[in-house]
């Protein structure tokens, strides 16, 4: 093999590499974001699921506004905690329905930290049965 030979496959594999290193890269941020999103998604139901377990044991003529209020409070302070600001802007929504379907629905609502430009918003819901306790009238 002659000299001129070795000289054209020179600097080949760093042309390689600038082709295919952003494409890897594409991947693996893809990869990092979209596992972010399902632990944000993660985040936002197991507040949810939290936040309708304690609303569900308020009776009907406890449950006022400060109640909702405070459950909300307690509700963004958890997404905090275990999310590890995973799961930013969390607005979470109570419906609270005792007389028509005795149903509570909780909603948390935020949107995924990103490594990307795209902004992914994150919506879980949970409803639970409202718990009636009923006296006990010695039959």
């Amino acid at each position: 093999m002659s000299v001129r030979g070795r000289r054209t496959q020179r600097g080949a594999s760093a042309i390689e590499l600038s082709i295919v290193a952003p494409f890897f890269l594409m991947l693996i941020f893809s990869l990092i974001q979209g596992s972010l999103w399902l632990y944000a998604r993660n985040v936002a139901l197991s507040a949810a699921r939290e936040g309708a377990s304690d609303a569900r044991l308020f009776q009907p003529d406890e449950y006022t506004a400060g109640v909702d209020a405070g459950l909300k409070q307690q509700l963004v302070s958890y997404v905090a905690t275990v999310g590890n600001n995973t799961l930013v802007d969390t607005k979470p929504e109570i419906d609270y329905n005792p007389g028509g379907s005795g149903r509570v629905t909780v909603t948390v609502t935020g949107h995924a930290i990103g490594l990307t430009p795209f902004d992914l918003e994150v919506r879980r819901s949970v409803e639970m049965e409202i718990e009636q306790f009923e006296p006990d009238l010695g039959q």
